[in-house]
């Protein structure tokens, strides 16, 4: 089971924190190939354990895994150019083949 430990607490039906917890369970199962039912969200500044249950926000996180992917996708970058990078000793590795540098 995960557990996510936070300071505060969130607010709205799906925090950041739960989000995180369910990503950390999605990715759980695929690395052990068991099925994750349940995690557990600490709230120190209360002290308190707030459980979750994955399966109540699995489709609404990788919904949401999706849209991110779909906007990463459509991201291009700028390449990074400064003067201290002409003298970085990775350089090489670090930028583009061709960055005009």
């Amino acid at each position: 089971m995960p557990v996510e430990h936070k300071l505060g607490r969130g607010s709205g039906d799906l925090w950041p924190s739960t989000v995180q917890l369910v990503g950390q369970a999605l990715c759980l199962e695929e690395m052990t190939g068991h099925r994750v039912a349940n995690g557990a969200l600490l709230i120190t500044a209360e002290r308190r354990r707030v459980m979750v249950d994955i399966d109540a926000h699995r489709e609404k996180v990788i919904g949401l895994i999706d849209v991110a992917r779909e906007r990463l996708a459509a991201y291009v970058p700028a390449v990074y150019s400064a003067r201290r990078c002409r003298s970085c000793s990775v350089q090489g590795s670090c930028q583009p083949a061709g960055g005009g540098w």
